[in-house]
């Protein structure tokens, strides 16, 4: 893994409408995304606010089964590439990735609440352990 970013979104934005942003932006520069979370009903409201979210937006994509059928993630990518490994990982997960070092990329979204922000410093720790340097941004 080359780069791991958090996001501090502030209260005015959501993490799936800030996630809709930033896989919009990098589709544009050409990366394929592999969009993690924690329940099939995540996966299902995402999935529809990418269709969604902007009309003059265009972001194609793909639930993806778990090994009992169950949505588990969506792949973002053109139709050529969406069978390929992704580039960049976008955890909306509650937990830090297992395979993180399969990805150029690991994005984390940092919502503006206090309760959720310790789990999120314990993935920061949890990467410079593994000798990454995150990189911090502050989104309003």
């Amino acid at each position: 893994m080359e780069r791991v970013d958090f996001y501090l979104v502030d209260e005015s934005l959501s993490a799936q409408q800030f996630a809709c942003r930033l896989v919009n932006k990098a589709f544009n520069a050409g990366l394929t995304i592999r969009i993690e979370m924690d329940t099939a009903e995540q996966v299902q409201q995402l999935d529809t606010l990418l269709w969604e979210y902007r009309s003059d937006w265009f972001i194609p994509h793909d639930i993806g089964m778990d090994e009992n059928g169950v949505a588990s993630f969506i792949h973002v990518a053109d139709l050529p590439r969406l069978s390929s490994p992704a580039d960049m990982l976008l955890n909306l997960a509650s937990t830090a990735p297992d395979n993180g070092d399969s990805y150029q990329r690991i994005a984390e979204i940092v919502p503006d609440n206090p309760a959720e922000r310790q789990p999120m410093r314990e993935r920061f720790r949890y990467y410079k352990e593994l000798g990454h340097t995150p990189n911090y941004h502050p989104i309003s």
